[in-house]
């Protein structure tokens, strides 16, 4: 196999893949674009031969809305078309199959929320909210400390059969 070399490639050379079964939701690509002006870009882009993107469809987007003119990337050209199919799926599914050392992470986003400075733990992509509870902040409800109960409605509005349109 040649060796991997990071090549430098006008962004609008590079072509989107139509296979690529990931979905990139706004608030995401919002997350990546922060974090890119934040940390800079430090991932390339993964295309073949033609320059189809394989892997880095989300950093692609964020990229061309940051206006960048050249993206890193890296060419894989000994794959076969049902392998580059199958490496993009494997790319992103692989990854959802980590888990997350809670301890490790708690003394890491512990650190980020006590540093003086620049570093926003939002960059993370981790919510305020999750962040919070992670670090202990959150009172989180268990079978000794369950949450209150819901209030009764004073009236029942609803009744079976109805239909609500929203």
């Amino acid at each position: 196999m040649k060796k991997l070399t990071i090549v430098m490639v006008p962004i609008n050379d590079i072509i989107v893949n139509p296979k690529n079964a990931r979905r990139h939701p706004a608030k995401q690509l919002k997350q990546l674009e922060k974090s890119i002006q934040a940390f800079g870009n430090n991932t390339p882009i993964i295309i073949d031969e033609s320059r189809s993107i394989l892997c880095g469809h989300a950093r692609y987007a964020a990229l061309k809305q940051l206006d960048y003119t050249e993206v890193p990337t890296v060419s894989i050209e000994h794959l076969s078309e049902a392998q580059k199919r199958a490496f993009m799926i494997a790319d992103n599914k692989i990854a959802e199959n980590a888990m997350w050392d809670d301890d490790l992470l708690r003394v890491e986003l512990t650190y980020l929320a006590q540093v003086d400075v620049d570093v926003d733990v939002d960059l993370t992509g981790f919510s305020m909210g999750e962040v919070d509870v992670l670090l202990g902040t959150v009172e989180q409800p268990t079978v000794e400390n369950p949450p209150p109960p819901l209030p009764e409605p004073e009236k029942t509005v609803t009744q079976l059969g109805d239909i609500w349109q929203l």
